[in-house]
């Protein structure tokens, strides 16, 4: 549907241009042909892979995962695994009034969310550095709920490429789940967010029942965020 040329055309424009920045980039084929032999026809023009239309998202995710540079991936996946504990230590640090030290977490968090491409979330970072920093408590403390916030959503998303699977995983029976409910519900009311990740960190050695696995997804979401009376609400007639 572009204008004058089609996709092929500008493919041979783009190798064909030595000083084209994208001269060596990846080249995907997307295009509703899907008959016959239309793969190995646009490969043969020079393109690197083929999808077809209507895009399938997990394709989509999976052929973005094949040409990622394998090198992003380790720095990726080191950050999705250290959220839990720099979010404790960082909201630990914050609660006790710890400028100095909550400053220097959230530089070393600002430093690796600009290294994975998470620019707009290292901007935020940088500001609250800068508070910190110039002893701006007032900003520290009108932001840093929604900064928390923000970077445990980055959890969900990761986690779908690098968390375990769970089908070798023994399921928790029904007393151990009311046994951790039991814990966390202690925990919470005592707001005691090491208890917390030290709660979660055991249980997962365990597969979470089907029929339980909406409530633990509540009660880990209001956890990331420091929700101690969502957690409390949602275990009370547990």
């Amino acid at each position: 549907m572009m204008p004058n040329k089609d996709g092929i055309e500008t493919l041979h424009e783009i190798r064909m241009e030595t000083q084209n920045p994208n001269l060596h980039t990846i080249a995907i084929c997307l295009t509703a042909n899907a008959i016959s032999g239309a793969r190995e026809q646009y490969m043969a023009e020079g393109f690197d892979n083929y999808l077809t239309k209507p895009i399938d998202s997990s394709k989509l995710e999976e052929m973005l995962m094949t040409y990622l540079p394998k090198k992003k991936m380790p720095l990726l996946k080191i950050f999705y695994e250290s959220i839990d504990e720099t979010a404790a230590t960082i909201d630990k640090l914050y609660q006790r009034g710890n400028i100095k030290e909550y400053t220097i977490k959230v530089h070393a968090l600002k430093s690796s969310a600009k290294i994975i491409g998470a620019a707009k979330f290292g901007e935020k970072a940088q500001k609250l550095e800068d508070a910190g920093k110039s002893g701006d408590t007032d900003y520290i403390i009108k932001h840093q709920a929604e900064f928390m916030n923000e970077y445990s959503l980055f959890r969900e998303p990761l986690s779908q490429i690098f968390a375990e699977n769970d089908e070798d995983k023994p399921e928790a029976d029904a007393d151990l789940m009311t046994a951790v409910y039991e814990e966390i519900k202690s925990a919470a009311e005592e707001m005691d967010s090491d208890r917390l990740d030290s709660i979660f960190k055991e249980i997962g050695e365990y597969r979470i029942p089907a029929a339980e696995e909406k409530l633990w997804k509540q009660i880990k979401s209001a956890a990331d965020k420091f929700d101690y009376e969502t957690i409390q609400s949602l275990l009370k007639n547990k």
